[in-house]
């Protein structure tokens, strides 16, 4: 008869606490304890003392009434990576209660881990739809279809599994669901199919869930995530909407939360500038080093690599103070299309606009700071001038080769032979130097 084992995981202790005290009182007195200890040690992820609680107790029990401290051995098995065991006592409890469905479960994510996916799917599929959310099924699950080329089928499992969380009042780990609608989205980008409603099915889940701190992280690594894939042009209306839904509904706050929006809207005007034609290859390096030094230069850890960051930064603000006065036009550009990495240079163009020499003072004396060797402001200033015509440089373009095959070719330059110099100006022959 089905419904005799219930603890799904040690994930919800204190949510099952109820159902573990009634479990426990159907045991011997003696092994009480013991059992209580056991799913409290797997709570707290500490299998091999939950595993050695459980056989204790199953020394004094028949099996057949302790089907839930069976379970949950198997379960710490299956977590220690003891595949085999875990394996045996899953089989068993399959063969003596068919009905169930967790042990199949498991059995389906030890053949995943092993590998197996065929055999997983034998045991997955057979239990769809569930009644409960597992931590690993719906991953496990999704990632066997995948492996056996059935990748409509990991879509429509990922909907189905999130409109049964949403029947059920999510009712599993809001890390876990998240995770859910982030594969589901996922999924419907790369199919080009129902991205919309499921959109909005997740902004349903974000208003249903308690929006604390870690429930923030989990967002925030959402966002993080498909910003990652701003480098399609396609995708990033997509996701501006998306992030300002966000924005608009205040999910996200306080400054190390805002700050992960904030990085999404300027990472998405970075590919945007990156591909604009009208800005200039020193202007993307300006803007660039902007972007480095506001986002960047936060999270990492290093600090040789904040000090890179920051040097960068600064030659490209000093390069700033000796270009914006017959540039105008150019900032003004960047203002108009790109609010937000504008804005971070705002005050920057201000005290450029106001005194660009002081301003370029000022700058060398921070740089001579950051510098790791010893340089005087003096020798830094001729450096900068050398660096500074080098940067600002028109862009030599190479002569382009391509034939397009339907008229006979001719050659755009005259030949160079082996024994002429060679044209890279190095100083000597062809055919001892790029013609080799």
């Amino acid at each position: 008869m089905a419904g005799q084992i219930t603890i799904v995981s040690g994930e919800d202790y204190e949510k099952n606490l109820d159902r573990i005290k009634e479990i426990v009182t159907r045991l011997p007195v003696e092994t009480r304890e013991w059992a209580m200890r056991a799913f409290r040690y797997e709570s707290k992820k500490e299998f091999n003392n939950a595993a050695n609680m459980c056989r204790r107790v199953l020394e004094f029990c028949p099996a057949e009434d302790a089907a839930e401290l069976r379970m949950l051995l198997g379960r710490c098995n299956f977590a220690l990576k003891k595949y085999f065991p875990a394996e045996i006592m899953f089989q068993n409890l399959i063969e003596e209660m068919p009905d169930e469905k967790l042990p199949k479960l498991y059995m389906g994510l030890i053949f995943h881990e092993m590998e197996e996916y065929e055999k997983a799917l034998t045991y997955l599929e057979g239990i769809w739809p569930v009644s409960f959310v597992h931590p690993d099924y719906v991953d496990a699950f999704g990632d066997s279809l995948m492996r056996t080329q059935r990748k409509t089928w990991k879509q429509e499992t990922f909907a189905k599994a999130a409109a049964a969380a949403e029947a059920c009042g999510y009712q599993a780990a809001p890390k876990m669901l998240n995770e859910l609608y982030q594969n589901l989205l996922d999924l419907d980008l790369k199919a080009g199919k129902n991205y919309a409603e499921d959109e909005q099915a997740y902004f349903r889940f974000l208003e249903a869930v308690d929006m604390n701190e870690k429930m923030q992280d989990y967002l925030s690594a959402t966002v993080a995530y498909f910003s990652g894939m701003l480098g399609n042009r396609w995708y990033r209306p997509i996701f501006i909407r998306f992030a300002d839904q966000i924005r608009e509904r205040g999910y996200l706050k306080g400054s190390k939360y805002e700050i992960t929006l904030e990085s999404a809207f300027a990472s998405a005007e970075a590919h945007d500038y990156n591909e604009d034609i009208q800005v200039n290859d020193f202007m993307k390096a300006v803007l660039s080093a902007v972007y480095l030094r506001e986002y960047d230069m936060k999270e990492t850890g290093i600090p040789g690599k904040k000090n890179r960051i920051m040097d960068n930064y600064l030659t490209y603000a000093w390069y700033v103070c000796q270009y914006y006065g017959e540039h105008q036009r150019e900032f003004e550009y960047i203002r108009r299309n790109y609010p937000i990495i504008y804005g971070l240079m705002a005050d920057l163009i201000e005290r450029v606009k106001a005194n660009a020499e002081e301003e370029a003072d000022r700058l060398v004396k921070e740089l001579c700071e950051v510098k790791p060797e010893k340089i005087s402001p003096e020798q830094l200033k001729i450096n900068l001038l050398l660096s500074y015509a080098r940067a600002t440089a028109p862009v030599k373009k190479e002569p382009s080769y391509l034939h397009k095959g339907d008229k006979p070719y001719k050659r755009m330059q005259a030949k160079v032979g082996r024994n002429d110099p060679c044209p890279c100006g190095s100083g000597r022959k062809f055919k001892q130097c790029c013609g080799r």
